[in-house]
């Protein structure tokens, strides 16, 4: 009976993925995916009070600042971008 509510929940969550994934910008869609382990650590300390170790920890913190690097550069002004801009206005 656990197997089945964990299946439907996990049914709703990629269905539920699948339906935002079109209103989310591709550099974001990395960043969401890569927390969901983060956060469901973070879930089950504060509900279920489970302990981990500062091993664990420390993947959980170098998964998710892997995913901010990967995202940081999508989201910095390209120098292209500027120019162009700069081109137009004149």
């Amino acid at each position: 009976r656990a197997f089945v509510v964990m299946g439907v929940l996990d049914c709703f969550g990629t269905f539920l993925t699948a339906m935002g994934a079109v209103y989310t910008p591709g550099q974001f869609q990395t960043l969401l995916n890569q927390s969901l382990i983060p956060a469901t650590m973070a879930a089950s300390a504060l509900f279920l009070h489970e302990r981990y170790s500062t091993g664990q920890l420390g993947a959980a913190a170098l998964l998710v600042s892997g995913a901010v690097i990967s995202v940081v550069p999508s989201l910095l002004p390209s120098h292209h971008a500027v120019y162009a801009n700069d081109e137009a206005a004149s």
